[in-house]
């Protein structure tokens, strides 16, 4: 009787040893690859976390400039990942529009001067980091010169400076 008890014990053990696991990411060579179905995945919950910062701007408040550093800060995040996945392209896409919503603010937020117009101090230092984050990128991947020229971000500097 003990022994097959024991038996048992131990068939049972094995079985719940015995689970099943999918390998989903890893690393090669320095960059994080995913399946597809985990990089689909991930690719939602960020536009997702960016359309409900975006909706939340309030814009004309005093809470304005925080809510549109968080969007820029989302994008980048974004960006961040996309380029951890071997996805340049795309995360110049992201960096770029990190440095663009930050010039999409309330007048409040502009400030005239006699030869151009700029915008407030934190949503400039922002809008230039993100800038030159772009700029790296096309230094690091040449072939991101296209993308460059179509992202519209050396003329929104001259229009801010």
């Amino acid at each position: 009787m003990r022994a097959a008890g024991g038996a048992e014990l131990f068939i049972e053990i094995l079985i719940v040893m015995a689970s099943v696991y999918q390998l989903v990411a890893w690393t090669d060579k320095g960059k994080v690859k995913m399946i597809p179905s985990q990089v689909t995945a991930f690719i939602s919950e960020e536009l997702e976390e960016i359309e409900t910062l975006t909706d939340r701007i309030g814009f004309g408040t005093h809470h304005e400039i925080q809510d549109i550093l968080q969007v820029s800060s989302s994008y980048e995040k974004f960006g961040h990942g996309l380029l951890a996945l071997g996805k340049p392209e795309e995360a110049f896409i992201q960096y770029a529009r990190a440095a663009k919503c930050c010039l999409r603010c309330s007048e409040r937020h502009w400030h005239v001067y006699e030869y151009y117009e700029t915008v407030s101090k934190p949503l400039r230092a922002r809008f230039f980091a993100m800038y030159l984050e772009c700029k790296e990128l096309v230094r690091k991947y040449p072939y991101l010169e296209l993308e460059w020229d179509k992202s519209g971000l050396e003329e929104s500097v001259k229009s801010i400076t």
